[in-house]
């Protein structure tokens, strides 16, 4: 009996976070787009996800005549994500979302600039040292991230961020890099940035674009 209440007060409590967007003030509904390169897998990703008010606010899936398509093609929905994959690096991919008024908010999308792991083979915990990405220096905005998983316990990584204007490198040391075991390790740097100018309703929105590296294998002594 109290397995069968659970998975009520679970079915609810997913039911209660979604709303019908037919349900909403049409000018109160809020996107959150984000643009993705993935290297490894040389495709481009574009989801949206549609919320009441604000980021924070209730997922909203669309209903009647209100869709959402990316680069001409009506997107397929997950749950409440609407998304897309390209092959290859597509940029100026257009987002045209309609609600059920036929009002229509078009953007235009693009990843992140390129960029590379380290080449270096060897990566120390024990010690500071600096992890030079290939690409572009962090501009303002941006944030780009390492992350080091281990290859013989996915569970066990560490992930390193610089947002320093101008960096071409991230600091490790010793208390970031804890988190990893020694050995092997698959490394992969991601460039991300969001902004939050776009044709919106009133209650806005926010565009975030990312350029993941393809993965490289690392020693970590």
């Amino acid at each position: 009996m109290k397995k069968i209440l659970s998975l009520a007060l679970v079915t609810l409590m997913v039911v209660s976070c979604k709303k019908d967007s037919s349900k909403v003030d049409q000018d109160k509904i809020f996107q959150e787009i984000t643009c993705t390169y993935d290297a490894e897998l040389n495709t481009t990703k574009v989801s949206i996800h549609f919320h009441e008010d604000n980021i924070d606010g209730k997922s909203l899936e669309l209903s009647g005549d209100s869709k959402v398509t990316v680069n001409g093609t009506v997107a397929d929905r997950s749950g409440s994500i609407y998304s897309l994959t390209l092959t290859g690096l597509v940029n100026n991919v257009p987002v045209v979302f309609t609600d059920i008024d036929g009002k229509t908010f078009t953007n235009s999308v693009n990843p992140e600039s390129s960029i590379s792991n380290d080449t270096d083979y060897y990566i120390t915990k024990t010690a500071a040292s600096s992890y030079y990405f290939g690409g572009n220096a962090v501009a303002t905005g941006e944030t780009v991230t390492v992350k080091f998983v281990n290859n013989a316990d996915s569970d066990n990584s560490a992930s390193i961020s610089q947002t320093s204007v101008g960096a071409y490198h991230i600091a490790l040391t010793s208390t970031n890099m804890s988190g990893i075991n020694y050995g092997l390790a698959t490394a992969t740097t991601t460039r991300q940035s969001s902004i939050s100018t776009g044709n919106f309703t009133s209650v806005g929105g926010i565009i975030k674009s990312s350029y993941s590296s393809t993965k490289s294998v690392k020693e970590i002594y």
